[in-house]
């Protein structure tokens, strides 16, 4: 009789779910409706909800790339600041940021290229910015695999997906 009873109690328990996995990589693409300007964002959630890292094309008024980092809780109001990305714990690039609206980004042409390949090869992204009170901010993601999701945010914005030219300086004279 128990055998029954745990039986009918197994059979009506609620199924157990396996643990989701890593976050993944998307991509959304959206359409400025008054302006029918396009934009394409590559994304990602830290595992531990800590923050949110972007690689996004706006085509408002220039096409641009930029790398986006949209820490959880937002950013103070400050100018620039230094973040450093380390790729797998070994490689650490430091460059400077803008903060706005609570989140930092990165939209140097070189800086951006140079870390979307470093994204694209990682198996896992540390940002860190110390903030001007000298607390730290840092998430921690896991890289795409490849370069696919980058690629098609630089092909929304018409941006070949290269290294960038050099600038050249003109000497002096």
């Amino acid at each position: 009789m128990l055998g029954f009873l745990a039986l009918a109690l197994l059979q009506t328990a609620p199924a157990q779910t396996a643990p989701a996995g890593p976050p993944q990589w998307t991509t959304r693409e959206a359409t400025d409706a008054a302006t029918a300007k396009k934009s394409m964002t590559a994304m990602i959630r830290a595992a531990d909800g800590t923050g949110r890292l972007l690689v996004r094309c706006d085509t408002a008024s220039v096409p641009i790339v930029s790398i986006q980092f949209l820490p959880k809780p937002g950013l103070p109001a400050m100018d620039l600041v230094t973040a450093t990305a380390t790729f797998d714990e070994a490689m650490a690039i430091n460059s400077t940021w803008q903060v706005v609206g609570g989140g930092a980004y990165n939209a140097e042409v070189a800086d951006v290229w140079d870390m979307v390949n470093r994204i694209a090869k990682a198996k896992t992204i540390r940002l860190t910015i110390v903030k001007p009170d000298d607390s730290v901010t840092e998430s921690t993601f896991v890289g795409p695999g490849d370069d696919s999701k980058f690629r098609q945010v630089y092909a929304a914005c018409g941006i070949p997906f290269e290294t960038p030219p050099v600038p050249v300086n003109p000497k002096p004279r």
